[in-house]
C-alpha cells in the first residue's frame, strides 16, 4: 500500500505544475488563486494547527517551510511565463542537489565514507544530466527571456531546496511523538497560503507610486 501512496505522490507532484503553464492567469496572480485553494485544507484540518500550537517552535518552523515552499512558487510561475515547463522543470530539479548537500553537511547523514561517495556521485549525475538537457531546443512559441525563465527556475530550486530545512532541523533538535506528518504538511501548507494570499497587497505596494 506504501508504494501505491508513493506513486500517487510522484504523479500528483509531477502534473500539479500543468495548469500554470497552460492557465491565462499567470505568475503571481496564479499564487494567489493556490493561497485561497491551501486555506479550505488548512481549515478541515483545524486540529492540526491545535497539535502544532502546543509545540511553538514546530508552529513556526512548519509556517516557515510553508513560506519558504511559497517563495519558490512564486519564482517557478514567473519562469513559466517564459520557458517552457520541461526545460524549468531541469533547474527546478536542483533542488535534489542543495537537499543532498544539506543533508551531508548540516545534518551528517551519510552513515559512511561510501554513502558519502555515492550521495555526491548521485549529485553529480544529476546535475550532468540536467546541463545536457538544457540544452535542447525549445519550440520559439514555448519561449519568452531566457535568462529571466532561467534565473526564476534556479530561484525556485533554491526555495524548494531549503524549504524542509527549519522542520528537519526541529526534529533533531526537539522531537515531538505527538505531532504527525499530517500536523506539519498542514503548518506548510498555512504557511504558502499566508504567501498566497498576502501576496496581492505586495504586488500593489510596488505598483503604488
Amino acid at each position: 500500500m506504501g508504494y501505491l501512496w508513493a506513486l500517487l505522490g510522484v504523479l500528483c507532484i509531477g502534473c500539479y505544475m500543468l495548469p500554470v503553464r497552460f492557465s491565462t492567469t499567470k505568475g503571481f496572480s496564479f499564487f494567489h488563486i493556490m493561497g485561497l485553494g491551501m486555506l479550505p485544507v488548512v481549515i478541515f484540518r483545524w486540529d492540526s494547527l491545535e497539535s502544532l500550537w502546543a509545540h511553538p517552535m514546530w508552529l513556526g518552523a512548519s509556517i516557515l517551510s510553508g513560506m519558504l515552499w511559497g517563495l519558490g512558487q512564486i519564482a517557478a510561475n514567473v519562469a513559466l511565463e517564459e520557458i517552457s515547463l520541461a526545460k524549468a522543470a531541469v533547474y527546478f530539479n536542483s533542488n535534489t542537489l542543495l537537499n543532498i548537500l544539506l543533508g551531508l553537511v548540516i545534518f551528517h547523514e551519510a552513515t559512511s565514507l561510501n554513502s558519502t561517495l555515492l550521495l555526491l556521485m548521485g549529485a553529480v549525475l544529476l546535475t550532468a544530466g540536467a546541463i545536457w538537457v538544457t540544452k535542447i531546443p525549445a519550440s520559439s512559441s514555448k519561449e519568452g527571456n531566457l535568462k529571466k525563465g532561467i534565473f526564476f527556475s534556479l530561484t525556485a530550486g533554491f526555495f524548494w531546496g531549503v524549504y524542509f530545512f527549519p522542520i528537519t532541523w526541529m526534529r533533531y533538535s526537539d522531537a515531538q511523538t505527538s505531532i504527525g506528518q499530517l500536523d506539519v504538511l498542514i503548518g506548510l501548507a498555512l504557511g504558502g497560503a499566508i504567501i498566497g494570499m498576502g501576496l496581492p497587497f505586495f504586488v500593489k505596494a510596488q505598483k503604488a507610486p
